[in-house]
This record gives structure tokens, sequence and C-alpha cells, in this order.
């Protein structure tokens, strides 16, 4: 016995204090879009993956920031969430490890335009509901996950209606602004840091998926929106995926009555760890699927896979 409680208080009296990180979940996939009669139903955006973190972003977004860490000795799992196949959440992103474990919501789907699964999914970022035929109800963008004090993300928007042969889905809820609906239905926008937080240049993560639309007038050219923060994938006929390593959505499909087309796939996450390396004197810190950096007076790790950092 007094053997294991010395070992116990080792483990956790020795640590790296004052840590701060950034935990980016995968985005949402962008939902399709339906041909058929009547014309016009369009995949909804996929929404940000959600995003965690020690500092606050400068743009003032509706993500709050969380108490810094301290890194103990032992091993810490790093889980990177991939981007979510059309139709499908984004995975999940975090941190486990001695008295640290951090979750990260993957983005909600974008809505799809059919009966089973028109309302876009709940995540860390909501996703945008389709612009289906059916009533407003099933056209709901998705919810953000929240947890005690702060939220991941934001809402989706809902999809539109017109007509029967005009109307937009909604765009995929961003890590901070919601997205623009109707006409427009673009992503949310990301969050910004700067580069004497994280790493050189300023990092923009949790951009939300455009969606499909057409325009309001005679002939109802198909169109679609852009992907929040320029990383979230753009909606239209010919969709693109969210940027790798941004937790940004989808783009969302659109169709003709002759034409369908398929959401694309969310951004997979990233995971960021800072600390002051003076701070970690004394330690020897190793890690797998991630590369570290030296900035100013900081250690940075960045993961961009799935792997591990080992405090000894």
């Amino acid at each position: 016995m007094p053997q294991t409680l010395g070992i116990v208080a080792s483990h956790y009296t020795r640590s790296i204090v004052n840590v701060d990180y950034l935990i980016v979940a995968g985005g949402g996939g962008g939902g399709d879009g339906a041909s058929g009669s009547p014309s016009y139903r369009f995949g909804g955006g996929g929404g940000a993956g959600g995003a965690r973190y020690s500092l606050a972003a400068p743009n003032g977004g509706t993500v709050s920031g969380q108490p810094k860490i301290q890194l103990y000795l032992g091993t810490y799992t790093i889980a990177i969430g991939g981007g979510g196949l059309r139709n499908n959440n984004g995975s999940n992103a975090s941190i486990i490890g001695p008295a640290v474990s951090l979750v990260s919501d993957g983005g909600g789907r974008g809505g799809s335009a059919n009966a089973a699964s028109t309302v876009g999914g709940d995540g860390g970022s909501g996703g945008g509901g389709a612009a289906s035929l059916n009533p407003s109800t099933t056209r709901l963008g998705g919810s953000p996950t929240a947890g005690v004090g702060y939220t991941q993300g934001s809402a989706g928007g809902a999809g539109q209606r017109d007509t029967d042969t005009r109307g937009a889905a909604g765009g995929g809820g961003g890590a901070s602004a919601s997205p623009s609906i109707f006409s427009i239905s673009s992503g949310g926008q990301g969050q910004g840091w700067d580069a004497n937080n994280w790493e050189t240049g300023v990092l923009i993560i949790g951009g939300g998926g455009g969606a499909g639309a057409t325009s309001t007038a005679f002939p109802y050219p198909l169109t679609g929106g852009s992907g929040g923060s320029g990383i979230g994938g753009d909606g239209g006929p010919a969709n693109t995926a969210g940027v790798v390593n941004t937790g940004s959505g989808g783009g969302g499909g659109a169709a003709s009555s002759t034409v369908s087309s398929l959401g694309n796939f969310g951004g997979s996450g990233v995971v960021y760890i800072r600390y002051l390396t003076s701070a970690a004197s004394g330690f020897t810190i190793t890690g797998s699927g991630g590369t570290s950096s030296t900035i100013g007076s900081y250690t940075i790790w960045k993961f961009t896979s799935s792997g591990s950092l080992t405090v000894a």
C-alpha cells in the first residue's frame, strides 16, 4: 500500500502547468439534393466541427474559452475527428489522459432532400435543413452541442421554400456566426487565432458548409452558398468538401427535375496543445501523430492525425 500511494503522489504532483488547447472536431457532411417532380429540392450544408479551447478568440465568437489544463506524467491519447461522409455527422476529437478528458463533438450533417432526414443534424455546430417540399418543421437546422457554461458552435440554418420550384437549403452552422439562409445559404463563419497564440499566420477553424439553392427569378438557375470563412465546403451542383484539419462542414447538393447531386464530405479536425517551454523544463515530451514547434516562449504541438503525447 505505501508503494501504491507513492506512485499516485508522484503522478499527480509533477505537471506542466497552464497548458492551452484547441480541439476542433470533424465537420459534418453535406446533404444530398434530390431529383424528381416537383423540381428543385436541395441538401443542407454540413455543420462545422465543435470547437473547445482555452484562449478567447479575437473575433468575439459565440464559443466560450475554457480553463487551462495541466499535463501530468503519463500518456494522453489524441483523437482527430474525421470529416463526415455525405448525410453523416463528423467524428469527435479529444484529448484523454491523466486528469484530462476533453471532447469536441463532430459537426451535424446537412439535411438531405428526402422525407427521412430533411432536418439538419445536431452536433458541434448544427447542419442546415434541406429545402424539401415537406412542412417547415421538417426543414429545421440542427442545434449545437452545449456544455456547462459554453457552446461549441452555432445552429444550422433552416431550409426555405418560395414555390415548388424555388428555394434554398440552410447553410451549416460555424464555430462563431450562424449561417445565412434562403437565396444565399452560405455556411457559418469560423473562428480565428493570431500568430502569437498558435502558429505562424492566422489560424481559422470551424467554417460551416454552404447549401444548394436557386435564385428567386426565372429561369431559376441552380446555385449554392459559399462555405464559411473560405474553409467550409461550397454548396451547389459542383459542391466541394470542407478543408482538412479545420473542422469545416461539407457543401450541400443541388438538384433539378432530371439531375441529382450529392452532398460532399466534411473537413477533418485538428488539435493544438501549447505551453511555456520553460514550464516543461525537466520533462521529456514525445508525441506521435503530431509535430512540435517553438514560437517565441512557447512550445506548440499540432496534431493532424490521431496519436498521443507522453510526458515523462
